[in-house]
């Protein structure tokens, strides 16, 4: 099962959330079971790659002609096709991979990833993002709520995997909490509207420049997350529906953040 499981390619899945349904049918062969996330039992279907016959029609019917990304979904239908061949398979690490999956992207694409990539689709289709011409200050609380939707319905998943960020890089965002967020007050970033300001910390990378090469690229999702948390404290109790339909400019209003 292991060898096989580092020869996924496509997954179909089948599940309910919320009420909301999900499928996808495909051909090929198969290997089907269940998957449990959070008391939610799903039925999962995942085609394997058996041999060199099966590789090389993939590779001529996806790597040629449509190009997958690694998530896509179809509005209209919650639809998941992920790529998951292995951080270290020769496709992600030629030099055509690299331009479309950076390292510090690709590094993330191993089944221990499946359950939380399907959970971002699902919550993606259920509360499209919404905060573009937002301030920085609301687009990070934008961001912290969307982690805190995962961290929900996969409370199990370490804090790592649901992040994307490494265990080392998350470790230095909690001892340097108090500097990262004096470096947005002190430079007046919170209020800033400028898109090509914003992506230095609302994008992925491999870092944060001005934090150093160990801070992790998007470091805006963990301040954001930090301010929903400390929103939560004074609104304990809330459902996670109530606090995903709540405006990020009421949150950081509210939770008056100061690690």
């Amino acid at each position: 099962m292991n060898t096989s499981l580092r020869k996924i390619i496509l997954i179909g899945i089948s599940f309910s959330l919320f009420g909301f349904q999900c499928e996808k049918n495909l051909t090929g062969p198969i290997l089907k079971g269940k998957l449990a996330v959070n008391g939610i039992c799903s039925n999962i279907t995942i085609t394997l790659l058996e041999g060199e016959l099966e590789q090389n029609q993939f590779e001529n019917r996806f790597l040629v002609k449509e190009r997958p990304k690694f998530q896509q979904v179809l509005r209209g239908k919650i639809e998941f096709i992920g790529i998951v061949k292995g951080k270290n398979d020769p496709i992600y690490l030629s030099e055509e991979g690299q331009s479309l999956y950076p390292v510090y992207v690709s590094r993330r694409f191993e089944p221990e990833y499946m359950a939380t990539n399907c959970m971002k689709n699902i919550r993606d289709d259920m509360f499209p993002l919404q905060d573009a011409g937002a301030p920085l200050c609301e687009q990070m609380v934008e961001a912290g709520k969307r982690l805190y939707f995962l961290k929900q319905v996969l409370p199990t998943e370490q804090d790592s995997i649901v992040t994307g960020y490494t265990a080392a890089q998350l470790e230095g965002c909690y001892k340097s909490e108090k500097d990262i967020w004096s470096f947005f007050v002190q430079n007046n970033l919170l209020y800033q509207k400028d898109p090509s300001l914003i992506s230095d910390y609302m994008q992925e990378g491999p870092n944060t420049a001005v934090f150093g090469d160990a801070s992790p690229g998007f470091i805006g999702q963990f301040v954001g997350y930090r301010i929903v948390e400390a929103w939560l404290q004074k609104n304990k109790a809330l459902p996670l529906d109530k606090v995903m339909r709540t405006p990020p400019k009421i949150i950081f209003e509210q939770a008056k953040y100061k690690p």
